[in-house]
């Protein structure tokens, strides 16, 4: 199977980039040396690091177990470590201190690819050189960027990195079994820090063999954090063929038949989005609008039925990734103080921590526009960056005015991705619904753990930092008659264990009162690393 995600237009960030790499972007005292190999791939070869990263337009992934041929590469793919992409970002900007503590050595030695497209087979994916443009090597004390079969082209340097904060990027991570392999495929609870912020969780799961009547994936801990898991049930759903079934984010289940696309979508600055938001693709808005506004937005119309009953907005969407280089700098303005403010934000109320993240624009808002205002209708939580999920928002026909039905996804810079947007106003469909309770829950040691993910209790599975992997298998699915739907429920919260050192930057963190802080910082922030650089994205 052949993967191409190349893009028809440019990030800012892998512009930025572009850009830097003309200039001496220095590590300690590195230095920029050309060098031109006989093929890409003799190249990296020829410089072994320790982390493999490969970029393809907007998607960045870590590329393990490495092998060299005659060709390209070959290799698979997972989640770039935070620490590695926390350095890469330090590299770039000139004027950040070249210090790096003793134990995080390996994390600076990258090799990085970037490429138009790749192919896959299995687990397996393959690089071609004809399809690499660059690749960038850091060590200890050089930068070399290596041309590629077409040499460096300053204009295809395409894709971005976003994120979210570091809580997006973070918590239990999902491995799912495909025939004894596991691939990574979602997070749960993602956002939840602390107690009070525990929630459950609704995520659509890939159906890998709908016949089965067994399910299976692996969680792990892979963050510095303690992770506590509260419950864990399937939700399987036999439906026709001719529909799909989303969940809302409290687990209302509604089926879609006849999805109308979108009739336009633009950015804060009018440019067209419909492109990037009309299908499932990958393929996304970044919310990385060069605008004056505090928020990026994008404005979605569709064409109003005559009957607008059963009316729902269907969204595909995920955090960014840029976000752990924002929070990383974020929590430094504490300086030592950090685990004291972390400390009393545990002790606050839900309803007080919800209103302060809102507020400095973490979540994504929906709007609708109700005669000549806009009226909020959903706040979703944050929702991870491994993949794009599918939800459903249901809306009031009672709320929808004017010849065409419009919204504003609003968004913090670089916070969010948006895949897709659609309406659809088909009737409830006929769904058959399981709901199944984890069969095994066993780690490495084969400590039995299915009494404390079977029920929401006061019974935790507590998955500590370097804890084994944790097997989860469920039987007795019913096969799929027609068309099968998993969704995967759970509930739970971790607590992440960074420290920072310093004193705090008390100004800063003054301004981070204020309406929509966190995505000023964020837009500042960018700006400072890539001295400045905006362009406007078509």
């Amino acid at each position: 199977m052949k993967t191409n995600h190349y893009k028809s237009h440019i990030s800012l960030f892998f512009v930025c980039i572009m850009l830097l790499n003309l200039t001496a972007c220095n590590f300690y005292r590195g230095t920029e040396k050309p060098i031109n190999p006989p093929s890409p791939s003799q190249a990296v070869k020829e410089t072994p690091s320790v982390y493999y990263v490969l970029h393809i337009g907007e998607n960045i992934w870590q590329v393990n177990n490495l092998a060299f041929l005659d060709e390209g590469f070959q290799g698979t793919l997972s989640k770039v470590d935070e620490n590695v992409l926390y350095y890469y970002m330090k590299i770039q900007n000139p004027d950040n201190n070249k210090k790096v503590k003793k134990d995080d050595l390996p994390y600076i030695y990258q090799t990085h690819i970037f490429a138009n497209q790749f192919t896959k087979d299995g687990e397996q994916i393959k690089i071609l050189n004809e399809d690499i443009t660059k690749i960038e090597f850091y060590d200890r004390n050089n930068r070399k960027s290596a041309a590629a079969t077409g040499g460096i082209i300053a204009g295809s340097i395409l894709g971005g990195i976003g994120i979210f904060l570091a809580i997006a990027c973070n918590c239990p991570h999902v491995y799912v079994n495909q025939d004894g392999t596991y691939y990574l495929n979602n997070t749960l609870f993602t956002g939840a820090t602390s107690p009070v912020l525990e929630r459950h969780d609704y995520k659509s799961m890939p159906d890998y063999n709908p016949t089965s009547d067994t399910y299976s994936f692996i969680i792990q801990n892979e963050d510095n954090e303690d992770q506590y898991t509260n419950l864990l049930e399937l939700v399987v759903i036999n439906h026709p063929k001719n529909t799909e079934v989303y969940a809302t984010q409290t687990g209302e289940l509604y089926t879609t038949h006849s999805s109308e696309n979108l009739l336009s979508a633009k950015d804060n600055n009018g440019n067209d989005l419909t492109h990037l938001i009309k299908y499932k693709d990958d393929d996304g808005h970044s919310f990385n609008v060069n605008t004056i506004d505090t928020y990026n937005n994008a404005f979605l119309s569709f064409t109003k039925p005559e009957n607008v009953e059963n009316a729902k907005l269907i969204l595909n969407v995920k955090n960014n990734l840029w976000s752990a280089y924002v929070y990383k700098e974020f929590a430094a303005l504490f300086g030592k103080h950090y685990d004291n403010w972390v400390d009393k934000n545990r002790k606050k109320e839900l309803s007080e921590v919800k209103a302060a993240m809102k507020m400095t624009g973490i979540p994504m808002i929906v709007w609708m526009k109700a005669g000549e205002e806009w009226k909020e209708i959903e706040v979703l939580e944050l929702i991870g960056d491994i993949n794009y999920n599918g939800l459903v928002i249901p809306i009031p026909s009672n709320e929808i005015q004017g010849e065409t039905i419009e919204f504003k996804i609003q968004s913090g810079f670089m916070f969010w991705n948006l895949d897709y947007a659609a309406m659809d106003f088909s009737e409830q469909g006929e769904i058959d619904v399981e709901y199944i309770k984890p069969s095994i829950v066993q780690n490495t040691t084969n400590d039995q753990l299915v009494d404390k993910l079977s029920l929401d209790d006061d019974l935790y599975m507590h998955h500590g930092v370097n804890s084994d992997s944790v097997t989860v298998t469920f039987n007795g699915l019913t096969a799929a008659k027609s068309n099968r739907t998993i969704i995967l429920h759970s509930k739970g919260y971790y607590i992440p264990l960074e420290q920072y050192e310093g004193k705090a930057d008390k100004e800063a963190l003054e301004k981070m009162r204020n309406e929509g802080e966190m995505s000023r910082f964020s837009k500042e922030l960018f700006d400072q690393k890539f001295n400045g650089v905006t362009l406007n994205i078509k």
